[in-house]
């Protein structure tokens, strides 16, 4: 369903999917989806504006942040 709902609306949907992720203790799905749409997209623009939403949304949840720069410097 998550893949589905990316696939459709891609970064559109990342605010409200990734909190209710949160909400039910999935931060593993989370940050692999995460990471997916990083390699979708990391080369964008606009990828840090969904990059900084993300670790907003970790950061409510006293979570830790997804270094994406450090995943792109080993890549």
């Amino acid at each position: 369903m998550i893949d589905l709902m990316l696939e459709r609306n891609g970064l559109a949907v990342i605010d409200r999917l990734f909190e209710y992720l949160l909400i039910m203790h999935e931060q593993e799905i989370l940050t692999r989806q995460a990471l997916s749409l990083f390699e979708k997209h990391g080369n964008e623009a606009r990828w840090k504006i969904f990059e900084r939403r993300i670790n907003d949304l970790l950061k409510k949840y006293e979570k830790d942040e997804i270094k994406f720069e450090k995943i792109k410097a080993k890549a």
